[in-house]
């Protein structure tokens, strides 16, 4: 039943796609080229030959690095040897033939594109360097999403504060590796996401701001799609803990206690990763805790019984006692259109 439906998905918005055209000394193009791209941290292998135009195309290729070669008799084969692929990138790369033995190679180095010749898309998208180099505030993968190209922060920073060119942040759609995670982005209970997807758990993710494909979701806003991490050749372990504690912070213009409220955030974990079967099956694992103690600084006006309700009340009920004495004792008068309730 697994093999029955494991079937090829060319439309994944998790993955990226490689084309070209390969071409001879003079311009011409070279039909019936094998182009092969390969991954020296997974052994993935992939390859296709080209159309009688001289053109390839080589679709749904997770992202990370590859190597990509082209052979054809008659002509010395071209190698490049580092081509990074992110998240919903669709890369372009020419490669020119010389004329000579198969057995001979050259080392083509791939040109940066300087513009996006395959759609309109306006976007860009955050690497895993990104991710792991710059200060996040709260460890929060989300803030850096204000890097994306039309971002509007429009209060802490996070999923829930930052829209796109002028739209509603409610039109943000989100995915991860591939599926719709918009429905748990924002849990009602949490002031700001941190543990749904944990940023130790992120690969990269691309940040579509508009002029996307239709593939790419179903929002009006933009499209964030996250890719997670996995498991390569290699094993590799890693551990952190951050904290912020408020002995090491300065007192808020707008703070009214005398003193500094207790704040102490503490978040700690792990990650591992590795093969199982060398080259064809790997795992990766993650685990992040979050420890929080936080006070409010400032004061939050709320109606609480008057002197005369209290007396009212008490006087009518005095098994209300209980209930009356757990509410303080008020510090303002109420308006005037509110005493008539007491």
């Amino acid at each position: 039943m697994v093999a029955a439906l494991s079937v090829p998905a060319l439309a994944q918005v998790d993955r990226a796609s490689l084309t070209g055209t390969v071409i001879d000394p003079t311009g011409g193009v070279v039909g019936g080229a094998l182009v092969e791209v390969a991954s020296p941290e997974t052994g993935l292998k992939r390859e296709v030959r080209t159309s009688d135009s001289g053109t390839y195309t080589l679709p749904a290729l997770p992202t990370g690095l590859y190597v990509l070669s082209v052979t054809k008799d008659g002509f010395q084969a071209a190698v490049v040897p580092e081509v990074r692929l992110t998240v919903g990138e669709s890369r372009t790369i020419d490669v020119g033939l010389e004329v000579g033995g198969v057995s001979e190679q050259v080392i083509v180095e791939a040109a940066v594109t300087p513009l996006q010749q395959s759609g309109a898309e306006i976007g860009s998208a955050v690497t895993s360097t990104q991710l792991e180099d710059i200060p996040l505030n709260g460890r929060n993968w989300a803030s850096l999403m204000a890097l994306a190209p039309g971002a509007v922060n429009t209060g802490e920073g996070n999923q829930g504060n930052i829209r796109f060119f002028g739209r509603a942040r409610d039109d943000n759609n989100w995915t991860f590796d591939g599926v719709d995670a918009t429905g748990i982005k924002d849990p009602r209970q949490e002031a700001s996401l941190r543990l749904v997807m944990s940023t130790e758990a992120i690969a990269e993710f691309r940040v579509s701001s508009t002029n996307y494909n239709a593939d790419s979701g179903t929002g009006a806003g933009a499209q964030v799609n996250l890719v997670s991490k996995s498991g390569s050749n290699q094993f590799r372990s890693g551990v952190f803990t951050y904290f912020r504690d408020d002995a090491l912070d300065s007192r808020r213009v707008l703070d009214t206690l005398p003193e500094e409220p207790p704040f102490r955030l503490y978040q700690y974990g792990f990650s591992s990763g590795g093969p199982i079967v060398r080259n064809r099956t790997f795992f990766f694992v993650a685990y992040e805790g979050l420890r929080q103690t936080l006070d409010v600084a400032n004061e939050t006006p709320a109606l609480v019984p008057s002197a005369v309700f209290r007396q009212r009340a008490l006087a009518a009920q005095p098994a209300l006692a209980p209930v009356i004495e757990a509410y303080p004792l008020g510090r303002f008068g109420a308006p005037s259109m509110l005493r008539s309730i007491w």
